[in-house]
């Protein structure tokens, strides 16, 4: 039997191998993708809501706004607009934060709308965010440099930021904490937890060290690129992906479970299946390979690049996601303005509770603190649905990714009387919920990880997004420019490497780093 080959072996078929494979299909190589689920798209997918025909559920990803500045959107360079059929639906807001009271905060796309919803809590608050939002757009060339492309060293960027009074403050910020950076710019209190409520949507603490430069990354990009939705949903961006790759004569083996990266000589020679099928592979291999698993996954990988990577960081918590048909749109206690943002966030008033709620997450238990992330997509994308009116709704909520009692494990155990408590908690910001579902599922931690096990136990992130595995140091120095020591014409891509977590399209930088090595001219591919 003849014995299958490539130029290129692609492990995984989430959004950023797949535009790497997309890039390097359209470069004229031999491009095999490998993927052990049916359905291609990793975290970016859609699948209809078991017992709802025509109810569209998007398990993961939502709204966009990371990957909004990114090249292959902004400038369309691999034809997935004007050729492959992806159509999105862009938004004027990213998200608003409904409080139990009724009052809500909206984070309008135009900073002058932002104020104004901020006012209503603190006039001296919505001056301190005009102030702020100044200094966003002021970083925000410095902080997205690289964001879609291999990264700049760390060191070499500590020192060049060193050089002046900006540079010092993104040092100084860098190093301190969310939580510190907006208590030190805000004075209400619900204005600190609409802030600090959307920096734990990274899956950390906003207490973490590490992560005060995060504000004001993402305050930058909110106003400075329309955040959107994929029509039809999620999955038709990794749908699109597919169909660029197999324009360029790029394949897509599904079922196909990738057990062992093979290498000989100190360079890579194909990959091992589930079953013992070998692939050879010509010029290379690129995957999404979890750091944790590199040294028992990867022939030849140097054993010190191994070791740290056995000892890289996850997030600090994960998610429970429940999805749910719904017969109409929730309704939210603030109106027709939360109704209509792209995001609510559902917040409790009280900063002390918020803030416990990140110790009983650290310590495997699931805070009483009834804080929900919901999309309903569907309101304006009525494609999701079976027919005008009805909805389909998307709620998570934090949660521990190993149990206190069970481990990863124990989400079997609880997940459906967990699924009807946030519902039911949830009923608190949206009261025309009570007789309005039609059918629902939910997705613990633990089915995370079983559909993808760069998903560690649940981690959707990866890796955690912390100081010392962020840019150069994702996820370790060692591995920070997509290369693996001891095995060349390895290569990663996905959430683990730089630039992390979300819907990011950062597969574009393990292309470049891949072409450049291969000897493709950057120009005729790349734009920016």
């Amino acid at each position: 039997m003849t014995q299958e080959t490539a130029d290129i072996i692609v492990c995984g078929a989430g959004h950023n191998t797949l535009i790497t494979a997309a890039y390097l299909a359209k470069a004229g190589l031999d491009v095999l993708v490998l993927e052990k689920n049916e359905m291609i798209g990793g975290g970016v997918i859609s699948r209809e809501i078991p017992g709802a025909p025509g109810f569209i559920s998007n398990p993961h990803a939502q709204g966009i706004v990371l990957m909004a500045a990114n090249p292959v959107i902004t400038r369309d360079e691999l034809g997935l607009f004007a050729k492959f059929g992806l159509e999105i639906v862009e938004r004027d807001t990213m998200y608003a934060t409904q409080f139990e009271d009724g009052s809500f905060i909206t984070q309008w796309l135009d900073v002058d709308k932002v104020c104004q919803s901020i006012a209503k809590f603190s006039e001296r608050d919505a001056d301190a965010y005009r102030r702020f939002a100044r200094i966003a757009a002021k970083l925000l060339p410095l902080l997205s440099q690289g964001l879609f492309a291999p990264p700049t060293p760390l060191g070499s960027l500590f020192m060049m930021l060193d050089q002046s009074r900006e540079g010092r403050f993104v040092l100084s910020q860098l190093m301190d904490s969310a939580y510190n950076v907006i208590d030190s710019f805000f004075e209400h209190e619900q204005v600190k937890l609409h802030y600090m409520h959307y920096v734990a949507e990274l899956m950390i603490s906003p207490e973490q060290s590490g992560t005060g430069v995060v504000p004001f990354l993402l305050t930058g990009l909110i106003h400075s690129v329309k955040p959107f939705h994929i029509k039809g949903g999620s999955g038709n961006l990794s749908n699109s992906l597919g169909r660029c790759l197999a324009h360029h004569g790029g394949r897509i083996r599904r079922g196909a479970m990738v057990e062992k990266i093979l290498s000989r000589g100190g360079r890579v020679t194909g990959v091992r299946l589930k079953g013992g099928e070998e692939i050879l592979a010509r010029k290379g291999v690129v995957g999404s390979i979890h750091p944790h698993d590199l040294g028992a996954m990867v022939e030849g990988v140097d054993k010190f690049t191994a070791k740290q990577a056995a000892h890289v960081k996850l997030s600090n918590f994960g998610a429970f996601n429940t999805h749910l048909a719904l017969r109409e749109p929730p309704n939210y206690l603030g109106g027709a303005e939360v109704n209509n943002a792209m995001m609510v966030e559902c917040v409790p008033m009280g900063m002390e509770n918020f803030r416990r709620s990140f110790d009983e997450l650290r310590y495997g238990r699931i805070p009483d603190y009834n804080n929900y992330d919901v999309a309903c997509i569907s309101r304006v994308d009525p494609t999701q649905v079976p027919q005008a009116g009805n909805a389909s709704l998307y709620l998570y909520k934090f949660a521990p990714l190993q149990l206190a009692e069970g481990g990863n494990a124990g989400w079997a155990h609880i997940k459906a009387e967990t699924m009807q408590r946030f519902i039911d908690g949830y009923t608190r910001y949206a009261p025309n919920m009570a007789g309005n579902i039609i059918a629902g599922y939910c997705e613990t931690p633990q089915d995370m990880y079983e559909h993808n096990p760069v998903f560690k136990y649940g981690d959707i992130f990866g890796v955690g997004t912390f100081l010392n595995q962020f840019f150069s140091y994702r996820p370790t120095p060692e591995l920070g420019q997509y290369r693996v020591p001891g095995v060349a014409g390895l290569y990663l891509a996905g959430p683990t490497t730089h630039p992390g977590g979300g819907v990011t399209g950062g597969g574009r930088a393990s292309a470049i780093a891949m072409m450049t090595d291969l000897g493709i001219p950057l120009k005729n591919y790349f734009q920016a």
